[in-house]
């Protein structure tokens, strides 16, 4: 994991939390003001700066929306004991293949 600028925003509230890109949390994350839902964690909403040579894409259904749809539950405690996967980065340009490592690996293997 590495550090991410950007905001941490309630959907359906005015509150985010900005990221600054040098630490990884912990960040407090004011979800108990979220009215009308038994879990502000589900409207929690990643939104990146921009990262060169990628894009953000964001899981949809959100897993921390799903959880609360699906079972009635806030994820909280399944996040506090596990990861959950939100959104992944994708490469906006061509990707670099390292081949020069495997060379040395084949040579090696062919001694």
């Amino acid at each position: 994991a590495m550090p991410c600028e950007g905001l941490l925003q309630l959907d359906d509230a005015a509150q985010s939390v900005p990221l600054d890109g040098r630490s990884l949390g912990p960040f407090h994350v004011p979800v108990e003001k979220v009215e009308g839902s038994g879990c502000g964690l589900a409207h929690l909403t990643f939104l990146p700066a921009g990262l060169g040579g990628f894009e953000y894409s964001a899981k949809e259904p959100s897993p921390l929306r799903a959880q609360q749809e699906e079972f009635g539950d806030c994820a909280l405690e399944r996040i506090s004991v596990c990861a959950a996967v939100i959104g992944f980065f994708v490469p906006t340009g061509p990707a670099e293949v390292r081949r020069r490592g495997r060379r040395r690996r084949r040579r090696r293997q062919e001694e």
